[in-house]
């Protein structure tokens, strides 16, 4: 607990650029719950616990739903792992979850591997991470984030994402 308490912090480098570890997952959340219009994001692993309410990824799916069903356009590319790799089941049980409640996600064409973590999230926030969606990711000090509210960087990752969202990505089977 003393290593967790020596690395958290949140370096304020500029007002529009900061760096969080430890505070990731709040700052998500927050972001996403004052969202307007959408929610974006890139992931390697989802992990969704349904008796875990308290737990810090299903926190973040559970504001994701409540975004979709504030009308928000949720979207989410992830990796479509392999049959035998760890997280299989994992993305899949999630995936089953935020497709009953109209979260649009895809996955890259095989045999690609989607392993950026990115977060766009209206009004402008922009968030460029090395977190999963995964508890043990988000309690991790050595995981961090470097979060901007620049305009032009959230515009270009924008268009950026928008493009694979439709014409490279394919929708996520889930067998």
């Amino acid at each position: 607990m003393i290593l967790t308490d020596q690395l958290k912090f949140r370096f304020v480098q500029s007002p529009d650029i900061w760096v969080v570890n430890l505070d990731f997952f709040r700052t998500l959340i927050e972001s996403i719950n004052i969202a307007q219009k959408y929610v974006y994001l890139t992931a390697y692993v989802i992990n969704y616990h349904p008796n875990r309410h308290s737990h810090p990824s299903t926190k973040i799916i559970d504001s994701l739903i409540l975004a979709a069903q504030r009308n928000l356009d949720v979207r989410i590319i992830l990796d479509s792992p392999k049959k035998n790799s760890p997280n299989y089941r994992t993305n899949n049980y999630s995936v089953l979850k935020l497709r009953k409640h109209n979260i649009s996600i895809k996955t890259p064409p095989y045999p690609m591997t989607q392993h950026s973590k990115i977060w766009l999230i209206d009004p402008g926030l922009t968030a460029i991470s090395s977190h999963n969606i995964t508890d043990s990711s988000l309690r991790n000090p050595f995981e961090f984030a470097c979060l901007h509210t620049s305009p032009l960087l959230h515009q270009k990752l924008l268009d950026f994402y928008r493009h694979l969202f439709k014409n490279i990505c394919k929708n996520y089977q889930v067998p």
